[in-house]
């Protein structure tokens, strides 16, 4: 948002231009594959969730379609309304010309968002099972974020490790209060992030599930950097006798500690 709000009005029209007539040309199914994926799991769950009846008036979306909603979801970020309804008012006040330029109705956009799917359910393992995953319904999203991070940046030798709270609204379980974040109700991140430009490098979403001591998150979110020579910045958190495993690791510990743990007291004092 903050870039948003730097751009002239020239070119922020220059951007819903190209969109617009990105949305407008022919796209190829097998042009982006994430596309693809999103565009027919969405289909499948359609299909999958209405009734028979429903399922003759519903027309499978299309790459299209979804190029289109992504650029209104750009537009409602830039203008604010109270509702999705709003923006395909015709009266006055509240008309919008972009959501009806593109060509998507108010309809056909709440359809999508309702039945917007990343994964397939049938595959998806039963609650107690040892293979559940409670990330399983944007698992396909969430590892290719954390490819694209780990493999369009390389960060500097100095490196730091951090928890940092996600706002989230949404009925999850593992939901975190953390009363010193600026977010203090959301999902709980481990970020590594390059100690000069604060870029992210790695992340882990914790699901309060499997082993989820001061060790384990750690070793598993600087698994990728390890026998790199990275110096490491922590703070107390993570000051534990975890910093031996992080120099078999490949890793130099730079951070602060409590002087009043026992197990630092044995090793050097």
């Amino acid at each position: 948002m903050a870039a948003a709000r730097g751009m002239s009005r020239r070119s922020m029209e220059n951007m819903f231009q190209e969109i617009i007539n990105d949305c407008g040309s022919e796209i190829e199914p097998d042009s982006d594959n994430d596309d693809k994926l999103l565009k027919c799991e969405t289909n499948r769950y359609t299909n999958q969730t209405l009734t028979d009846n429903d399922r003759k008036i519903w027309k499978p979306i299309t790459c299209d379609d979804l190029y289109q909603l992504f650029a209104i979801g750009i537009h409602m970020c830039l203008v604010h309304k109270p509702a999705i309804e709003d923006y395909f008012r015709a009266n006055a006040v509240m008309h919008s010309t972009f959501p009806n330029a593109i060509g998507m109705g108010r309809y056909k956009l709440r359809h999508i968002l309702r039945y917007l799917h990343l994964h397939d359910n049938e595959n998806c393992a039963n609650r107690g099972d040892p293979n559940h995953d409670l990330l399983y319904e944007v698992k396909p999203f969430y590892d290719h974020l954390i490819s694209k991070l780990s493999s369009l940046y390389k960060p500097g030798a100095s490196i730091t490790v951090d928890e940092a709270v996600r706002h989230f609204c949404g009925r999850v379980h593992f939901k975190v209060y953390m009363k010193n974040k600026a977010n203090k109700y959301g999902l709980r991140v481990e970020c590594v992030c390059e100690s000069t430009t604060g870029s992210v490098c790695h992340l882990e979403v914790y699901t309060a599930t499997g082993d989820n001591t001061v060790e384990s998150p750690l070793t598993r979110v600087l698994s990728p950097f390890a026998n790199k020579s990275h110096r490491v910045f922590m703070d107390k958190r993570y000051s534990s006798p975890v910093i031996f495993k992080l120099r078999e690791m490949g890793f130099y510990y730079v951070g602060t500690v409590n002087k009043k743990q026992k197990w630092w007291k044995k090793l050097f004092f």
